[in-house]
């Protein structure tokens, strides 16, 4: 459902209007919305969460080994991991669940660097690195859930049945990383738009868009480069003109956006830039083709239909029965900073609101996941809702939800983290300041 964006100051009040689009009213919103990033569904377009290697649960194949993949991957070896599986020797083999601390160095097929947790070998001149290469801030071995969501997509399920110690080569297909190449998520986009001046609008559908009632002469955004104007409100109808009186051009990150008033119609033309990046609600694609009446999107992520390669070294394991089962949580702030003094202990501190959905993701997510749980024992947990203790959000400086402050033994903030995060980057900010909270 395509959402309206409107925000009108009057002397009288200022509203930001929110709302669904009515059937008619869509017809302007989707020829118009696709090529200025204001809310257009793509149908077949793919989201992408997480960045260039989004978590998710995915499965792979590994090189040799069939124990490493889920029932329905077929793959061929793995003789001897199985025999000592069937055997009970299950204390150095990873299982699913099981947090497994391995290096690692992901490439493509041609050899191309996508990402190591080495230094000597993202430092070597000699390593040639594709384009979508990600740096990690923090050289080290990580930390990763055996069968589960991980930094790099299907690695979760490539480590199944390694053992500590061991050396190996795991090849990530297409499917089971960032996905199969699919056309339907490459879109062809019209340049250059023409709207009606005066459009009506079924006055239910407009109150149930603005959840406010229509009143002459208020200003709406329909588009957000120029205001439409309530001129007739109808039992049934409300009727809008859009204000465009002169030329006006835009320049955005796409490209350039020219506005044109032409008697009963205004020309909206769009002059795109090849390379750049283009989003439609969530979804980012990149603009790959322009003629002269149409640009081309694609949706896929860059990686989409590539096989991963990764060698990696498993340093050590910690089997899924050993994790505690929850966090130990307080609810009192001041308890909570006593007992870290009392028992020389860090504090994360999470402050959240019941009605934030973040935080919820947040909880129920990041907080439960085996990565975060095994620290149980080397911080006081304290969770606020500071929508309540408003002296908490204030005290630290909060600016919204949720909000993570590390703190030492004596209670001074250390590191602040704003926002949700994923389990890995939410370890990986913890991991950054244990060395900094004595």
């Amino acid at each position: 459902m395509y959402c309206l964006l409107c925000d009108k100051e009057t002397e009288k009040r200022n509203v930001v209007y929110k709302g669904k689009v009515h059937t008619m009213y869509k017809i302007l919103h989707i020829i118009l919305v696709c090529f200025i990033v204001f809310g257009c569904a793509g149908q077949g377009v793919q989201r992408d969460d997480a960045g260039l290697i989004p978590s998710g649960k995915y499965q792979t194949s590994g090189v040799y080994s069939a124990d490493r993949c889920p029932a329905d991957v077929k793959t061929g070896g793995g003789t001897a991991v199985t025999a000592e599986i069937a055997s009970g020797e299950t204390n150095n083999i990873a299982e699913e669940g099981d947090l497994v601390t391995i290096h690692y160095t992901a490439r493509l097929e041609n050899g191309t660097l996508l990402y190591t947790t080495l230094s000597d070998v993202a430092d070597d001149p000699q390593t040639s690195k594709s384009e979508w290469y990600i740096r990690h801030e923090h050289f080290g071995a990580e930390q990763i859930v055996a069968g589960g969501e991980n930094v790099l997509p299907g690695l979760g399920w490539g480590i199944i049945g390694t053992k500590k110690g061991e050396k190996t080569t795991v090849a990530i297909p297409p499917e089971y990383a960032l996905g199969a190449y699919d056309q339907q998520s490459v879109l062809h986009i019209d340049r250059v738009k023409i709207l009606p001046r005066i459009i009506a609008i079924p006055r239910n559908e407009f109150i149930e868009s603005f959840s406010v009632e229509p009143v002459v002469d208020e200003e709406v955004y329909l588009v957000p480069y120029f205001t439409s104007r309530i001129i007739r409100v109808a039992d049934n109808e409300v009727t809008l003109e859009s204000a465009v009186i002169d030329d006006q051009v835009f320049n955005e990150e796409y490209g350039t956006t020219e506005i044109h008033g032409d008697g009963g119609h205004i020309i909206i033309t769009l002059i795109p830039r090849i390379g750049a990046p283009f989003a439609v609600e969530d979804t980012r694609g990149r603009i790959t083709g322009v003629d002269e009446h149409s640009f081309t999107v694609d949706f896929n992520h860059p990686l989409a239909g590539k096989t991963i390669i990764v060698d990696l070294e498993v340093i050590s394991i910690i089997k899924a029965s050993s994790v505690p089962e929850s966090i130990t949580w307080l609810g009192d702030h001041d308890r909570g900073l006593f007992l870290a003094k009392e028992k020389e202990k860090p504090v994360v501190l999470v402050l959240y609101s019941e009605s934030c959905w973040w935080c919820e993701k947040m909880m129920v997510e990041t907080l439960t996941d085996p990565r975060i749980r095994v620290l149980n024992g080397r911080f006081v947990w304290i969770r606020i809702d500071s929508s309540i203790h408003t002296d908490l959000y204030e005290f630290y400086g909060q600016l919204g939800y949720p909000m993570t402050v590390v703190l030492n033994p004596r209670g001074k903030v250390v590191s602040r983290i704003d926002g949700y995060r994923p389990a890995h980057e939410f370890r990986r900010e913890l991991e950054g300041v244990m060395g900094q909270t004595p």
